[in-house]
């Protein structure tokens, strides 16, 4: 149960009939039919949660939910308790942002099948509070292209992302060397799919006001323009390599080789076309501020007071 605290604490943030032969005779039987193909993740998620104690529903459905962020379990330094085999980044397609509501509501669900009124009122507490961040996520569903994703300071996906690498991700030990270099390796995924992202958006109506876009254009420019061996992808982790104990001077200098050509293949080339389809969506951008103007604006303005205060006032 304790962990389970630290994470809710951490959280308010997929015939055999085969065609030769014919009639009877003594040929060779049929091939079995293939098996069922095996469930999809979101299936193996809802059975993971059956017939669990309420404690260990708690663990299940909070690791399940976690591990559709593997940047969270860093941010949040679980990776200990949620060992990962490949080091990812996270996946911002719409597919993907669209199943994760699917886990909060196949969660939330769950967790009304067990019986409130017996628990002690401490757990009700927990219950409660669990509860009412599952609703909030499933509610947020209705607004799945609303906010600005490409938004200056840490509020938005590149600069997130660059806090994420240069002060987040651990560089201790030569597996965090190569989970380092293994994410880089996949910002260019990430930020193609914020474009499209945004592409959704503007098809929706909706537009980053231009007063906050200048500022998440010139951050992205910063970087588009820089040096390879000047990005501070690049230098953060060149100035930690000597810091891994467990690192030869030749693994060293291979790693430092191997992260400079990933800032010429991947995290430039993100940065630039990030950059030009910011500049497109300049020439739509607003000059109001206020999430009214958009299509279900005030609908929307309305669930964020609620996320943003867990309360119903106006």
């Amino acid at each position: 149960m304790k962990k389970y605290y630290a994470i809710v604490a951490a959280l308010i943030l997929f015939g055999c009939g085969g065609g030769g032969g014919g009639g009877g005779g003594g040929g060779e039987p049929p091939p079995p039919p293939p098996p069922p193909p095996p469930p999809t993740g979101l299936t193996a998620y809802e059975d993971s949660l059956r017939g669990l104690s309420l404690a260990s529903f708690y663990e299940v459905s909070i690791e399940g939910l976690t591990r559709r962020s593997p940047e969270s379990i860093v941010w949040q330094g679980l990776q200990d308790v949620y060992p990962v085999e490949f080091a990812d980044l996270d996946d911002l397609s719409e597919d993907y942002r669209l199943e994760t509501y699917e886990y909060y509501r196949v969660a939330l669900e769950a967790l009304r099948t067990y019986d409130r009124a017996s628990l002690s009122a401490a757990e009700q507490v927990n219950y409660d509070v669990y509860e009412w961040y599952l609703q909030d996520r499933v509610d947020e569903l209705e607004f799945v292209n609303y906010g600005f994703p490409a938004t200056y300071s840490n509020f938005g996906v590149p600069r997130n992302t660059q806090t994420f690498f240069t002060e987040i991700h651990p560089l201790e030990t030569a597996a965090d060397v190569q989970d380092y270099i293994n994410r880089l390796s996949v910002i260019d995924r990430k930020f193609g799919q914020l474009e499209d992202w945004l592409n959704l958006q503007r098809d929706e109506g909706i537009v980053e006001p231009g007063i906050t876009m200048d500022v998440a254009i010139a951050q992205v420019s910063e970087i588009a323009n820089m040096a390879a061996a000047e990005l501070p992808y690049y230098t953060h982790f060149r100035d930690s390599l000597p810091n891994v104990s467990d690192l030869t001077n030749a693994e060293r200098a291979n790693f430092r080789e191997v992260a400079l050509s990933s800032m010429f293949r991947d995290v430039l080339p993100a940065y630039s076309s990030l950059l030009a389809t910011l500049q497109s969506l300049r020439a739509e951008a607003p000059t109001a501020i206020g999430v009214g103007q958009y299509p279900r604006g005030p609908d929307y303005y309305t669930y964020m007071l609620r996320h943003r205060t867990s309360t119903d006032l106006t």
